[in-house]
């Protein structure tokens, strides 16, 4: 896990399970690596004709993408 200050910490969990912890209108799963707050995006980026790449307030090493089968669910969240 990772925050906004950009401290890590290893969890116990695994992101199906931290998914049914948190409130579904503040997190949402991207794709197999990242369960992403609301808060935390910048930037919303077509990366693709079907995926998103996204901008953070926190850095990451990699590029934060929204896989091509959650593009659709994750609009409609950014929406609500």
């Amino acid at each position: 896990m990772k925050t906004t200050e950009g401290k890590t910490y290893d969890l116990d969990y695994s992101l199906e399970q931290l998914q049914k912890m948190v409130n579904p209108d503040q997190f949402f799963r991207i794709n197999r690596n990242f369960l992403l707050n609301i808060n935390c995006i910048n930037e919303i980026v077509a990366f693709s004709s079907t995926r998103l790449k996204l901008k953070l307030t926190t850095a990451f090493d990699t590029e934060v993408i929204v896989s091509r089968d959650k593009v659709s669910e994750f609009k409609r969240w950014m929406d609500k």
